[in-house]
């Protein structure tokens, strides 16, 4: 390369370092182009161009630039950890935690790469080798995140006091770290601590992957007199969230001069006699004027809820009267108990929802019980249970499911239902319905730690795994109390 090129080089290269250090990532894109274009094997060139392009969010295009840059200089740890961060972003974890381990494969005391490989490991659900990385991660310069990270995976094999330990050193070393503050709140909300945790559970509003971030002019309702009032409660997470909370609609009710509900249009039609009086708005409708506004699962915060106080009465939500008649019908009363069945979660990638699903073959102890007639509950199939429920003595009527009042009807239809931790448990509860609840060995915060019975659902009855990813044990477990069952049922 001749001079003049190779100073125009350094120029545009230094005026792009010094775009990105002010945010001007466009700019700094540009400059780098410029520097490709006169020498196209300059690694750094390619490297930060891919960390431009992720600050903008261009993840597939970062991902293009690490690689010419790897392409270029395979020997450099960071390259293949910035590889990393983007394959992460693109949700490609398996491919992400291959790039951490060729970085510390080259450089086996890169803190920032043993962190994010136990992330990796903790998303993966492989939570003993998670621990491993973050633990030494920390000793190599110890952060806010990694902390974090560590308290999760600890959380996830039950070390429930050194998984506090890890968050409260996070929120030490980063006072507003939020993920760490929301980490933190769930543990003490599982925990029964409910001063405390429900307080600090707000800090999930704050979070950046927060799915409905929602902002408003007029100020939040934490329990303060709102006589003469328009208050807008709002839907903020899933169906299941928004029916555990609806049992506080009548409390809020005798608060305020009027109620603005926003809801889910599954869950309208299960409103009942609690409509009266209110504006239900179905989500995504203009919402009228209102003084304050309260998000769903911020109403413990704002009744002072305590474990031994849950307004627990039931049923609260109510099935339409139109919805009966044909279901019964559709499900007439037999002579043996009818148990309707939930197995699956609706949300099946990596998380809490792969980890509350079952395998459907998995419950051929309990369709082994003799005696009893079983309906599937569930509107949606995995690609592998149709299949197995084509083998199994398990009635579909997922056809005539159209929403969820149809789902409250069969339910009423049932004498038991047995279900994973998902929206339908939270249904049969809210109806008044039995319902036993199959929960993983680190369970939802909800269901608290330890116990049988829940003060959220009287009817409902806590089932655990023993031990992480135990679903075996735990329907052993419960097809010996379904024999149980049959038996008190036909002496009643």
């Amino acid at each position: 390369m001749d001079k003049t090129k190779e100073n125009d080089k350094e120029m545009f290269f230094q005026r792009a370092v010094d775009h990105a250090k002010q945010g001007r990532f466009m700019e700094a894109l540009a400059d780098y182009d410029r520097v490709i274009g006169l020498d196209p094997r300059d690694f750094a060139a390619h490297s930060n161009r891919g960390n431009a392009l992720t600050e903008l969010g261009h993840f597939a295009e970062a991902l293009a630039s690490f690689e010419r840059a790897i392409a270029i200089k395979s020997n450099l740890a960071f390259l293949h950890y910035n590889q990393g961060v983007v394959l992460e972003r693109l949700g490609r974890m398996e491919e992400a935690l291959a790039s951490y381990e060729h970085a510390l494969a080259l450089s086996p005391d890169y803190a920032a790469a043993h962190c994010n490989r136990g992330a990796m490991f903790g998303a993966l659900g492989r939570h003993v080798e998670a621990v491993r990385d973050l633990e030494r991660s920390i000793v190599l310069k110890p952060t806010a995140v990694a902390f974090n990270n560590l308290g999760f995976s600890l959380l996830s094999l039950g070390r429930r006091e050194e998984a506090l330990r890890g968050f409260e050193h996070a929120l030490a070393l980063d006072p507003q770290y939020i993920y760490a503050s929301y980490n933190r709140a769930v543990l003490q909300l599982a925990s029964g601590n409910y001063q405390d945790g429900f307080k600090n559970y707000e800090s999930r509003l704050m979070r950046p992957d927060n799915p409905l971030p929602r902002r408003f002019a007029q100020p939040q309702w934490r329990g303060e007199p709102i006589d003469g009032k328009t208050i807008l409660l709002h839907v903020e997470q899933g169906l299941g969230d928004s029916i555990q909370m609806l049992r506080y609609l009548p409390m809020l009710k005798a608060r305020a001069a009027h109620v603005l509900l926003e809801l889910q249009p599954a869950l309208v039609p299960l409103l009942g006699p609690m409509a009266a009086g209110l504006t239900v708005l179905k989500t995504g409708q203009v919402i009228p004027p209102f003084d304050v506004y309260c998000p769903m699962m911020s109403l413990p915060l704002a009744f002072g809820a305590r474990v031994d106080a849950i307004p627990a009465h039931a049923p609260y939500l109510t099935i339409p009267q139109e919805r009966i008649p044909q279901w019964r019908e559709r499900l007439p009363s037999g002579a043996v108990p009818r148990i309707g069945l939930v197995w699956s979660s609706g949300s099946l990638g990596p998380g809490k929802g792969r980890n509350r699903s079952i395998a459907l073959e998995l419950l051929a102890p309990l369709l082994a019980v003799p005696g009893l007639g079983f309906v599937s509950l569930q509107r949606e199939y995995r690609d592998h249970d149709p299949p197995a429920l084509a083998r199994l003595p398990i009635e579909r009527i997922d056809e005539g499911l159209a929403d969820f009042a149809d789902t409250a009807a069969a339910i009423a239809q049932c004498d038991l239902v047995i279900s994973v931790d998902t929206s339908v448990a939270h249904l049969a509860g809210a109806l008044g319905k039995p319902v036993w609840i199959l929960l993983p060995y680190v369970a939802d915060w909800r269901w608290l730690l330890d116990r049988s019975d829940s003060p959220w659902y009287p009817s409902a009855r806590l089932f655990r795994q023993s031990q992480v990813g135990d679903w075996e044990g735990l329907i052993r477990e419960v097809a010996k109390e379904l024999s149980r069952y049959r038996a008190a049922f036909l002496r009643a």
